[in-house]
C-alpha cells in the first residue's frame, strides 16, 4: 500500500522519523451521508483484529507510539466509542450504519472517526481517519 513511500527532506524544522513496522490497518467510507441513509464503513487488518470505531466532531493531533500512530481526533469528552466487530478471513469488516435524524435547525453536520484495532497479542495500532458529512434528508 506504502511500497512508495521514502524519507525525504524535513518539511518543517527539524524532527524524528519514527518507521512503524506491521501491517497497515484502515478504514475506508462514504464522505458525504444523508439522514436516514445507511452506508458502511470498510475497516481493514489482519484476521482477527478487534474494531473500535471512535467518533468526535473534532480533530486534534498527538503522535502515540502505544497505539502505534497519529491519534488525529480531538481527546475532548465528545469523544464517543464503539466496539465494531472483528476483522474476518477477508482482512476486512463491514460495519453497516444509519444515519439518524440532524438536531433542529442544523443542515448538516461534520464527523470524524478513527479505528482503533487490537491484534490477537494485544497490541494496538491506529487507522486512519476519515471526514464524514451529515446532510439533512431534504438536502
Amino acid at each position: 500500500m506504502f511500497d512508495d513511500c521514502y524519507e525525504g527532506p524535513p518539511v518543517a524544522g527539524q524532527g524524528v522519523l519514527t518507521s512503524l513496522s506491521g501491517q497497515p490497518r484502515g478504514l475506508v467510507t462514504e464522505r458525504v451521508v444523508r439522514a436516514g441513509q445507511t452506508f458502511d464503513l470498510s475497516v481493514f487488518g489482519r484476521v482477527g483484529d478487534e474494531v473500535r470505531l471512535f467518533w468526535t466532531a473534532d480533530t486534534g493531533f498527538r503522535f502515540n507510539p502505544f497505539l502505534r500512530g497519529a491519534w488525529l481526533l480531538d481527546g475532548a469528552a465528545s469523544t464517543t466509542f464503539e466496539p465494531a466487530g472483528t476483522i474476518g478471513a477477508s482482512g476486512s469488516l463491514v460495519v453497516p450504519r444509519a444515519q439518524g435524524a440532524l438536531p433542529a435547525g442544523l443542515l448538516g453536520v461534520r464527523m470524524y472517526v478513527q479505528p482503533v484495532l487490537l491484534d490477537v497479542t494485544g497490541r494496538r495500532t491506529l487507522g486512519n481517519p476519515v471526514a464524514l458529512l451529515a446532510l439533512d434528508g431534504a438536502l
